[in-house]
């Protein structure tokens, strides 16, 4: 019996899932199920919040989000310009809420069986009006 020893930590076999891709089959279909639920989750929870600056500003920020073998979406790192932070100094609190305020995932990500972290960047785009 031969055993592949080389593991692609690059890619993995099942996607996160939030419930409503609990019974979709196959992996694209997962993974574009799992990534229009936290796009459309987070836009809608972060224009709840109404994001208020002192001047405007229409800038894209990149968000690292990890997702942990226990189902947690976490905030790995947020990168954006000095120009953003100086405008909107609250910018890490609305995302860090929204974040929080995610639907449970039903599971995280899977390879070879085993539950693992996953980590995913969304680009975001700042179009604060004054």
């Amino acid at each position: 019996m031969v055993m592949d020893t080389i593991i692609d930590y690059s890619t993995i076999d099942v996607y996160p899932m939030f419930k409503n891709c609990e019974n979709l089959d196959g992996k694209e279909n997962q993974e574009h199920c799992f990534g229009t639920e936290l796009v459309e989750q987070l836009e809608e929870l972060i224009v709840l919040d109404k994001i208020k600056g002192p001047a405007a500003t229409y800038d894209t920020i990149y968000m690292d989000i990890s997702i942990a073998q226990d189902n947690k979406i976490r905030i790995a790192r947020i990168n954006y310009s000095d120009i953003v932070r100086d405008k909107i100094p609250n910018l890490d609190s609305v995302l860090t809420a929204s974040i929080n305020l995610l639907p449970e995932l039903v599971q995280p990500a899977i390879k070879r069986g085993i539950p693992v972290k996953s980590q995913y960047k969304l680009p975001i785009l700042i179009n604060v009006k004054q």
